[in-house]
């Protein structure tokens, strides 16, 4: 039988609304956005449905609202039938998927992943960095362009390997900018800014794993229920001591997506359901095999439908 694995998105797919519609529709979403705003002792909710768009957009407020979202994502499907064995998250959505395998419990997590952001936001000066996406280009390309366009003063290093030619690179302007024409000289199809100035998953964010450390070890964790690759070396998590290590080094080290998605399809996954805001891993995952197949549903009237498809397709009772 067919195995469904879920895909979980990272910062950037925030929106003022999201997930608004499952709270009126489901009970357990509605339940999860409550229990946010007791966690975290302010009302995240309000902040998610309501704005303004100018601190949702910040990291201490992006990274709890994006979870919760996704994870009321989850309880709408899982309240449609639908059940899955594996989970991948990019970056932030490592901590969606860790929920979803019961590693650790939601009210934890908006915590930690709060406690998160402000580390990653505290830890480089505002402003002082760059984040472009590289279309096109191989991946030793893009590193070794990074390391020659680096030097004592200015860093940039590939941030994330999110499928065959489309690698993110991060670090200082003026590194970053050097970097950026090497790249378009060595024939990178387009370069593509994001609206990120932190250089998130890069040594210059090594600061941001000191501060977080103690807040991993803090919290129970348990071993997870499901298959859950790590974005660090696309290893399946087995144990709390190995997931709070390597939650650390994914603040300050590369994700490796394109890995993570290979090692669940070596393991026989075959079926994606991108859960959550955003609709871009689907995308992502098919550009590393073709033959996945990727289910997504962005509102309240699609999810029942995909969910029937879903469980027709994988023979779930």
């Amino acid at each position: 039988m067919a195995k469904l694995a879920l895909l979980f998105p990272g910062q950037g797919v925030q929106n003022v609304g999201m997930a608004g519609d499952l709270a009126s529709t489901y009970p357990q979403a509605y339940d999860l956005l409550a229990q946010a705003d007791v966690s975290l002792g302010w009302s995240l909710s309000q902040l998610m449905l309501n704005g303004p768009a100018e601190t949702l957009n910040l990291t201490p407020y992006t990274q709890p609202a994006i979870l919760t979202a996704s994870l009321a994502y989850w309880q709408a499907w899982q309240s449609e039938g639908v059940r899955a064995e594996g989970a991948i998250g990019l970056s932030l959505g490592e901590y969606s998927a860790l929920v979803a395998a019961n590693a650790l419990d939601f009210a934890s997590a908006v915590r930690l992943v709060h406690e998160r952001g402000k580390a990653m936001e505290s830890a480089y000066p505002a402003g002082a960095g760059e984040v472009v996406v590289v279309l096109g280009l191989q991946r030793e390309v893009v590193e070794n362009l990074c390391q020659a366009a680096s030097d004592s003063t200015s860093y940039v290093q590939a941030s994330n390997f999110n499928c065959p030619g489309q690698i993110v690179i991060a670090g200082d302007k003026v590194a970053v900018e050097r970097a950026g024409q090497a790249l378009l000289a060595a024939g990178a199809k387009r370069l593509v800014r994001l609206p990120v100035s932190a250089p998130f998953h890069t040594r210059l964010l090594q600061p941001a794993g000191t501060t977080f450390a103690p807040h991993l070890r803090a919290t129970h964790w348990q071993e997870p229920t499901m298959t859950v690759v790590s974005n660090v070396d696309a290893s399946v998590y087995q144990s709390p001591e190995q997931i709070q290590r390597l939650l650390v080094r994914q603040i300050s080290e590369p994700i490796e997506f394109t890995h993570g998605v290979e090692r669940l399809l070596a393991a026989g996954f075959t079926h994606f359901l991108e859960v959550g805001p955003g609709t871009s891993l689907g995308g992502i995952v098919k550009k590393i095999e073709h033959k996945a197949t990727v289910y997504h549903a962005s509102s309240v009237e699609q999810i029942s439908a995909v969910a029937e498809q879903i469980r027709r397709e994988l023979e779930v009772d």
